[in-house]
């Protein structure tokens, strides 16, 4: 891929690239360079949360873009003898390529998650006036590696990003405990220096959550929300060191391992009391 913005570029030709690095890769590195290496090369077969996921995103591309063929053409009902779970799954997916497995009861749920973002009037106002899935690939600025991001939508006008993520849980709680275990901040912060550096001006993320309900008629609980400076410089200094560390293997060819180094651990009072009498 050259430098620049693509406005067309396919959701799977944009991860078929391996020049420039993501926001999920570089979370990767953060175990060890050969844990990305090892995970970047294995097949995964997508759970039902990140398949009705998907459905969303796309349902929401489809309305944004005026484009029912985006929908009816990017999804394929899974057969009645072949679930989520099933040993199945991977040849089917593998059949479809390039459309998304879903059960049939599930796409009134998938549907009714988007209708939600689109007409509530505290959301539907973030989906005005931008580009849907921009991808922008770059040189970071200090370290000179390649990287790219894809925003969900892109408001250029007003500098800034909207990510838009299913959940089970779209309290700040569970947005908190999310950012934990799956280093949320870091992604965020990656992808506003990307988009800052591209367009030459500050910008901001927000991040709008859509808790996936069990049923199509039950009330769908949306969370809106952005991380503050202080932590997003924490997660800049985070992801710059594991560029760095990317770096690193570049020039050398030597992937580093998990560190294995002795850590001496103070416990903290809750572990040190559990059993006690």
């Amino acid at each position: 891929m050259e430098l620049g913005v693509y406005l067309e570029l396919s959701n799977e030709d944009y991860h078929a690239d391996r020049e420039f690095i993501s926001a999920s890769q570089v979370n990767a590195m953060a175990d060890s360079i050969e844990h990305w290496l090892w995970k970047r090369d294995q097949k995964r077969t997508p759970s039902k949360s990140m398949l009705i996921g998907s459905v969303v995103h796309l349902a929401l591309e489809s309305r944004l873009k005026d484009n029912p063929k985006l929908l009816s053409e990017g999804i394929v009902i899974l057969p009645e003898k072949i679930g989520y779970m099933s040993q199945k799954l991977p040849a089917f997916c593998e059949e479809n390529k390039g459309r998304y497995p879903i059960a049939e009861q599930d796409l009134p749920i998938a549907f009714a998650m988007a209708n939600k973002v689109l007409e509530h009037p505290d959301t539907k106002g973030y989906f005005k006036g931008g580009i849907s899935e921009p991808s922008i690939f770059v040189k970071h600025e200090a370290t000179g590696v390649n990287v790219k991001c894809r925003p969900d939508i892109l408001r250029t006008e007003d500098g800034l990003s909207i990510n838009f993520k299913t959940t089970s849980d779209a309290s700040k709680k569970g947005f908190i405990r999310s950012t934990a275990d799956y280093r949320y901040d870091i992604q965020s912060c990656f992808y506003i220096d990307i988009l800052s550096q591209q367009y030459g001006r500050s910008y901001d993320e927000i991040h709008l959550l859509c808790e996936t309900p069990k049923d199509p008629a039950e009330p769908i609980r949306l969370g809106v929300y952005s991380y503050a400076d202080e932590s997003l410089a924490f997660a800049r200094v985070q992801y710059t060191w594991i560029l760095e560390k990317y770096k690193r293997f570049m020039d050398s060819g030597v992937a580093e391992g998990f560190d294995t180094k002795l850590d001496v651990i103070t416990l903290p009072s809750w572990v040190q009391s559990y059993g006690s009498y």
